[in-house]
């Protein structure tokens, strides 16, 4: 099994625009009680993979999708 990358989470209130398919997808970064999260489009996810996959319907890596490495 693949080793994950160590990753700095985002600050809160930090936000991602993502241009797909004409228009401009913008992942927001909140905190929910005592968690990060990710929220597009008033969805909440668990990370900003989760979030992507949404949009296109297979497996990516978020970090990547939304500029974030």
């Amino acid at each position: 099994m693949a080793k994950r990358k160590e990753r700095p989470t985002p600050k809160v209130g930090s936000r991602f625009e993502k241009q797909f398919k004409g228009k401009v997808r913008t992942l927001h970064v909140v905190e929910l009680e005592g968690r990060i999260c990710y929220k597009m489009d008033g969805k909440l996810f668990g990370s900003p993979s989760g979030a992507a996959k949404t949009l296109i319907k297979q497996e990516v890596n978020g970090w990547r999708f939304w500029g974030m490495d």
